[in-house]
């Protein structure tokens, strides 16, 4: 049986960066599996904290961290080039990050509409 580590939240990420601490995550030995959405969650704004510390850690730990890609990061990707307006602003005209539509409250992530979750990701 093969384990990984699997972080699906930038928070600790950018957490241990800032502290210098992302080596804790390989100690265990187990390949460490970081999806491609929340990599970007982390890097977008190069000037934030942990941002470059996370970068140049991924960059040494080539052999044990893995980016996982995601449909979810495809399709926000393929939206925010349509349409850069679409990270603050779902499909109700709300333009408060982070509230998705009416169809979609109570929805899944996987359930709303790539706008909506797009929203989600830009709070």
């Amino acid at each position: 049986m093969k384990i990984a580590l699997i972080v699906t939240d930038a928070s600790p990420l950018i957490t241990l960066a800032v502290a210098g601490a992302l080596d804790t995550l390989t100690l265990l030995g187990v390949r460490v599996v970081i999806p491609d959405m929340v990599r970007f969650e982390v890097v977008r704004h190069a000037a934030k904290p942990g941002a470059q510390e996370f970068l140049d850690w991924l960059d040494i730990n080539r052999d044990k961290v893995e980016i996982g890609d995601t449909e979810e990061y495809a399709e926000f990707a393929a939206l925010l080039a349509l349409n850069p307006a679409l990270r603050t602003r779902n499909r109700d005209g709300d333009t408060r990050p982070g509230r998705p539509c009416r169809r979609c409250a109570g929805q899944q992530r996987g359930r709303r509409h790539p706008e909506c979750m797009a929203g989600l990701i830009w709070r």
